[in-house]
């Protein structure tokens, strides 16, 4: 500058009168401050506002707010000092065409130094970035409100919602959505985030604002895609996100099964052993090996397949079943051999009118008395009356379900009863480990991102 001293008031107007081409202000030192705080924080303001109307987190808006106000700072006395410095631009019209020039040189500073940091997980940039990157690209010309209508079916608190965040501004998560509260609930939402919750047509026809429903879930019948369609509404699935988990759950229910697990915990939590003479209870229960055995897989996709992968690694025969009355392809079995074979039946077919009870009296009866039925798909593949009575009556061995065909059941469900023997029943957990829910989350932030890129992906309608 032309000129420092101690003086705060002759500071402030050297740097007003010389520096910025304002009009000189009276020398009071809380007018001074209070001018030049002003000029420069409007200044910065200029481009800071894509960040503040993009962004969630006050304290990140905080930080950047000083460093683009600063950068705006600099700009103006760069700008006024080595380009403006003539004398017809000290005129009004001077003034303004320097903050100009400022507000532009400020603007691309402070967007440099926020992409050059936006990629560290620590830097406050990184979130307004990268949605500031999407406002930019973005076919829809804006960022989008998101509400989530059963955020507590998918998240107890232990997720990072992050991603989702990071693709969409504005969120709103509902714990549940009762049928009464779903137009309410969805409101002006132009993302909507479902897992269980039915979003049928009517509700469709209330979401004037909505453009994108992201269900949680791979089963897409819990919205109604036709409307969808017709109201140009893009829906998308997420698939594959629990294959790991709902393959070992599924192999988890054959070792337990087979090595009577539960029974012997349950002897050892009654005293059983502290009662024995010898130093193991092997002979309370048989115990079985999985090596050597037949697994009939029916459904081979990407969840069956996984199966079969690691049951061959347990030293089993796989045999994959084809769809019932159809003559099989290569690689396949006839549905009915299927049964006649396995030592163990898993299904991981989806539910449908020709699949509704495709395991009844008649298929428990090929299984025979040493089988055992796995299903981790959908409860109403399964005939329930017919598998009690058939475990009951020692038709069946053995039993692994993680899935009923009434959720949550009645507590009069058939498959509830305490006297039915050689089952286990499981509320439905096999697809929720901590990373494949993580993974659910990370999924639907993807496709929320390749929507607003306007290349959908894994869109069903």
């Amino acid at each position: 500058m032309s000129v420092i001293t101690a003086d705060r008031d002759l500071w402030v107007n050297t740097m007003l009168t010389e520096e910025l081409g304002f009009a000189p202000v009276p020398t009071r030192p809380l007018a001074s401050a209070f001018t030049t705080f002003t000029a420069f924080l409007l200044i910065g303001m200029i481009p800071l506002a894509p960040f503040i109307f993009a962004h969630q987190s006050m304290n990140s808006a905080f930080a950047e707010s000083i460093l683009l106000t600063s950068s705006s700072f600099f700009a103006v006395v760069l700008v006024r000092r080595h380009v403006l410095e003539r004398p017809r631009l000290h005129s009004g019209f001077g003034t303004l065409l320097t903050g100009g020039a400022a507000a532009a040189l400020a603007y691309l500073v402070g967007t440099c130094c926020a992409v050059f940091t936006a990629w560290s997980e620590a830097s406050p940039f990184r979130t307004n970035t990268r949605l500031l990157i999407c406002f930019s690209h973005s076919t829809q010309g804006r960022l989008m409100r998101g509400v989530c209508l059963d955020i507590d079916t998918l998240d107890n608190g232990d997720l990072d919602r992050n991603p989702l965040h990071e693709a969409v501004s504005h969120w709103t998560y509902h714990a549940q959505t009762s049928a009464d509260q779903l137009s309410e609930h969805i409101g002006s939402a132009e993302v909507l985030v479902t897992n269980k919750v039915l979003v049928d047509a009517p509700a469709l026809a209330a979401a004037s604002s909505l453009k994108l429903i992201c269900v949680a879930a791979t089963g897409t019948n819990n919205v109604d895609l036709e409307a969808a369609r017709k109201r140009g509404i893009v829906v998308c699935n997420v698939r594959d996100y629990g294959t790991a988990s709902v393959a070992e759950h599924t192999i988890g229910l054959m070792l337990a099964l087979v090595r009577h697990l539960p029974d012997y915990a349950r002897a050892v939590a009654e005293g059983a052993w502290t009662r024995a003479h010898g130093f193991s209870l092997y002979d309370f229960f048989p115990i079985g090996e999985l090596n050597g055995r037949t697994l009939g897989i029916v459904g081979h996709g990407v969840l069956g397949a996984a199966v079969g992968r690691i049951a061959e690694g347990f030293g089993m025969r796989v045999l994959i079943a084809e769809r019932r009355g159809q003559a099989p392809r290569h690689g396949r079995t006839e549905f009915t051999e299927v049964l006649d074979q396995a030592d163990v039946l898993s299904l991981h077919c989806p539910l449908t009118p020709e699949t509704r009870h495709l395991i009844g009296a008649e298929e428990i009866e090929r299984l025979g008395p040493t089988g055992i039925l796995i299903n981790t798909a959908r409860g109403g593949l399964v005939d329930s009356q017919a598998l009690a009575d058939a475990l009951r009556a020692d038709r069946l061995a053995a039993a692994g379900l993680d899935v009923l065909d009434e959720e949550p059941p009645p507590a009069d469900h058939p498959l509830l009863s305490p006297d039915v023997p050689n089952l286990i029943v499981t509320p439905h957990v096999a697809w929720a480990s901590g990373t494949a829910r993580q993974r659910l989350i990370d999924e639907m932030a993807l496709n929320m991102r390749a929507y607003l890129a306007g290349t959908p992906r894994n869109r069903v309608a």
